[in-house]
Order: structure tokens, then C-alpha cells, then sequence
């Protein structure tokens, strides 16, 4: 099953390489588009067996009931650091680096509709951020 390793606590994979977590069913494309020097035979045999785990997240949407550790939680063992970049929504605990990413994420799971139109805007004004730029 390398390069990821089970966490059944978490119920997830961790790619040991990279130091992230999947769900099962984006194992595939992780292989595919982070590790193309691993053959396809062991990325297809690789995907297979973290199918076949019991009780494992197997989608996104399967991510909806799940309960994030505590801030105050020791570190996941094979996760890498935490980033200082962090963009943490307003009404939930969704943590992304990207701005494009947290909008994207606050329009469709929290209905957020960016109030800023078109062109230029004016000095000193910017449109409401659905994040916090500083995270604990």
C-alpha cells in the first residue's frame, strides 16, 4: 500500500510522500498527478487495497459528518506541519491556503455571494472575506 499509510482512528490515508491525507476514492488521481514515477500496475494495486480497507473515507461528501481533532491535539503523526498561510472560514472548521478555494467553498456550502462586481474597485474598499486571514 505504499507510499500511504491507514490511520483508523481517522478513518484515512496519509501519503507518506507528500504528508497528506486522502479519501479513498482520490487515491487514483493523488498516484496519477503527484507520483507518475510509480508504476501504473502498482498505483492500480495501491488504489485496490485502500478500497478494500474497512471504514475508510471514501468521498468527499463522506467528509460532511467528520470530526476535525481539536487545535489543541497533538500533531497526526505523518501529516506534515501546519502552514502559516492558513484561510479558515467564518462558519465552519474549513481550512484552505488558497483565496479562490475558501470562496469557492463558502458559495457553495454556505451560499456566500461575493458583494464586489466587476472592474476595478475603488481605493480603501474591498469585498467582505467569507475567511479569516489569521488562524490561531
Amino acid at each position: 500500500m505504499e507510499p500511504f499509510v491507514h490511520l483508523p482512528q481517522h478513518r484515512v490515508v496519509i501519503c507518506k510522500r507528500c504528508r497528506f491525507a486522502c479519501v479513498a476514492n482520490e487515491v487514483p488521481a493523488h498516484l496519477r498527478t503527484r507520483h507518475a514515477d510509480v508504476p501504473v500496475a502498482e498505483r492500480h494495486a495501491t488504489a485496490r487495497a485502500v478500497q478494500q480497507l474497512p471504514d475508510i473515507i471514501r468521498t468527499q461528501e463522506d467528509l460532511a459528518g467528520f470530526e476535525f481533532p481539536p487545535p489543541t491535539a497533538e500533531a497526526i503523526l505523518f501529516l506534515g506541519p501546519p502552514r502559516p498561510d492558513g484561510l479558515k472560514c467564518r462558519v465552519c472548521p474549513y481550512v484552505v491556503c488558497h483565496p479562490k478555494k475558501i470562496q469557492e467553498h463558502a458559495r457553495k456550502v454556505h451560499g456566500w455571494h461575493n458583494p464586489q462586481r466587476s472592474g476595478r474597485p475603488s481605493a480603501g474598499s474591498g469585498p467582505p472575506s467569507p475567511y479569516d486571514e489569521e488562524l490561531p
